[in-house]
């Protein structure tokens, strides 16, 4: 009994020093590009082709995505907070992208009755291209805004077409 103990202790502890999904955790790391998939799949086990920043090329971390834990290019610094860092389509670098959500214009019409249902927490439960908005009566995944709007537009969400883009007010 007192070994199960100390292995379910032990197994507590290596939890508790593994780095948080998407940061590496050596100094001037950089932060890992986002693993959307990650919360949604059931892994047997972890592929660990690397276990520390040190076993990667320079402007790589070692980054757990999905089932793995794998060498990938990092953004470097890490970024700003309303960013998300992406591996481009390339696999070959990662950059920090702005996620603007939707100009809520359903707020001022609507009469929100009964408990705020929100479907999401934050950007990282939604799929690529969307983030975590409030709108109407609570928040949900929706279709973000790549960049910052210039001046005199605002990101605004199309209904019909489930599609957000800036827009002239």
């Amino acid at each position: 009994m007192e070994g199960r103990s100390v292995i379910a202790l032990l197994a507590f502890a290596t939890l508790l020093a593994e780095p948080a999904l998407g940061y590496c955790s050596s100094a001037g790391g950089g932060q890992c590009p986002i693993d959307r998939l990650g919360p949604r799949v059931r892994c047997a086990g972890i592929d660990e082709k690397c276990s520390s920043n040190a076993d990667c090329p320079a402007g790589q971390g070692c980054c757990r995505r999905v089932c793995a834990r794998a060498c990938f290019p990092v953004c470097q610094p890490a970024c700003a907070d309303g960013e998300e860092c992406e591996l481009q389509k390339d696999g070959l670098s990662s950059v920090c992208t702005a996620l603007q959500c939707p100009f809520d214009d359903l707020g001022p019409i609507v009469r929100c009755r009964g408990p705020r249902v929100d479907s999401c927490s934050g950007n990282s439960v939604c799929s690529e291209g969307r983030a975590c908005c409030f709108y109407g009566c609570n928040k949900s995944c929706l279709p973000a805004c790549k960049t910052p709007c210039p001046a005199g537009q605002r990101c605004t969400y199309n209904r019909d077409q489930q599609v957000s883009s800036c827009q002239p007010f």
